[in-house]
């Protein structure tokens, strides 16, 4: 079997980080919230901002940043980020968790 590794870059605090995803990083936010939920809800922009900043504080911290959820929420509502593009990047990290279908190929019969 081969394993593709998508990677998002995301940002903190003027420094930029490359996330991958992993089975851990999966599990340790799935210990907090659904991210089948999380993925459905935000695909029709639905999006619970403090589950939000739960996932980006997993995330953050998987690549040695340590952060709080407070921290990660704070910065969403006292920064100068946009809702547009945090929904973006929303969806961006939630493709890291969920495979690319579009990409697969027909299965030959």
């Amino acid at each position: 079997m081969t394993a593709i590794v998508k990677k998002v870059k995301l940002g903190w605090q003027g420094k930029q980080y490359s996330v991958a995803m992993t089975f851990g990083l999966a599990n340790a936010i799935e210990q907090d919230i659904n991210l089948q939920q999380f993925a459905e809800r935000a695909s029709i922009g639905d999006i619970r901002w403090t589950d939000a900043a739960i996932v980006f504080t997993h995330i953050f911290n998987s690549v040695g940043v340590n952060v709080q959820p407070q921290d990660v929420w704070s910065e969403m509502f006292g920064g100068e980020i946009i809702e547009k593009d945090a929904i973006n990047v929303i969806s961006n990290v939630i493709s890291l968790f969920f495979p690319d279908h579009s990409k697969k190929k027909p299965s030959e019969t």
